[in-house]
């Protein structure tokens, strides 16, 4: 829907069996088992029900949109709740073009306002999610806000099994089983639960993020509690570029303010995650605050085993089962438990390591 008004709900439920969909041209959208609303009004709740098995859904263009078992909600007001259930197995989703976005299995919200809680409930197996392209965004089993404001619960649950999640490109994000937060404002809880193996989750491109099984908040304000629960296990993340971000099994937030405690709790097994570039992260069952104010508890439990998290670059930062502040203000109390065995984290090129530690500066 573009430029609509909806007194009521919006309920879309789409099942998609060995099928193409393809989108070629500047700002053109392929939609596959999805919901899609732009410039548009609802005054009731928007329900997606995707469920995908053997499909392509292709869009090349400048500003364009792959939606698989999704929802997207660009500059839209929704008085209701948001909720998307997209089950995928056995598919391809592609976008390439400047600011592209390809979703599988997930919810993406763009300069709007819901007044309601998001749920998105992403289950993809033996998937393929990418996106090619200047601040290009590929997320898989994850929900993303950008510029919006949520006056609700955010809840994401993202399982993902054998899946990859590619995005290229300067300003690129890839998000697999995460919750990603930027420029918005949440009046509610942000609750991200993940369980991802054997996943690959790659950005590549400066000032790129990678998030796997992991909540990551930037230039945001959070008035509720931010709880990440995920489970790793065989799987790699990897972000490459200059300020790249790679942050599993973890919280990241910076430049914002939380009123209210911050809660991680990372299991990770067999599984390698890299950030490589000047002032890169690396974040592994940690919590990393940098540049915030939270006004409440920061707690982090973490427990690594037979894993490698490792950060190349000056004033890079690895931490692994740790929390690391800096240059931030804690209203209450800090709390790490940090479990590592037959892991190896390591930071190169005068940067910093944590490892089951907390550390502030």
């Amino acid at each position: 829907m573009k430029g609509s008004e909806v007194k009521g709900a919006a309920v879309n439920i789409g099942t998609t069996m060995n099928a193409a969909n393809v989108a070629i041209g500047q700002g053109n959208t392929a939609n596959l088992g999805s919901t899609q609303l732009e410039n548009s009004k609802v005054k009731g709740s928007v329900v997606n029900v995707g469920t995908t098995y053997g499909a392509a859904n292709v869009a090349i263009g400048k500003d364009n949109n792959a939606n698989m078992g999704s929802t997207q909600i660009k500059g839209s007001e929704i008085k209701g709740s948001a909720v998307n259930i997209g089950t995928v197995a056995g598919a391809a989703n592609v976008a390439i073009g400047q600011r592209s976005d390809a979703n599988l299995g997930s919810t993406q919200i763009q300069n709007s306002t819901v007044k309601g809680t998001v749920v998105n409930v992403g289950n993809v197996g033996g998937g393929a999610n990418v996106a090619i392209g200047k601040d290009s965004a590929a997320n898989l089993g994850s929900t993303q806000i950008k510029g919006s404001d949520i006056k609700g619960t955010v809840f994401n649950n993202g399982n993902v099994v054998g899946g990859a999640n590619v995005a290229i490109g300067s300003g690129s994000n890839a998000n697999m089983g995460s919750t990603q937060i930027t420029n918005s404002q949440v009046k509610g809880t942000v609750i991200n639960q993940s369980n991802a193996a054997g996943a690959a989750n790659i950005a590549i491109g400066k000032n790129s993020s990678a998030n796997l099984g992991s909540v990551q908040m930037k230039d945001s304000s959070l008035k509720g509690t931010a709880v990440n629960q995920a489970n790793v296990g065989a799987a790699a993340n990897l972000a490459i570029g200059k300020g790249s971000d790679a942050n599993l099994g973890a919280i990241q937030m910076k430049n914002g303010t939380v009123k209210g405690a911050v809660v991680n709790q990372g299991n990770v097994g067999a599984a390698a995650n890299l950030a490589i570039g000047k002032n890169s992260n690396a974040n592994m069952a940690s919590v990393q605050v940098k540049d915030a104010t939270v006004n409440g508890k920061l707690i982090n439990q973490g427990n690594v085993g037979a894993a490698a998290n490792l950060a190349i670059g000056k004033n890079s930062s690895a931490n692994m089962a740790s929390i690391q502040m800096k240059d931030t203000t804690t209203g209450g109390t800090i709390v790490n438990s940090g479990s590592v065995g037959l892991s190896a984290n390591i930071a190169i090129g005068g940067g910093t390591s944590n490892s089951a530690s907390i550390s502030s500066d």
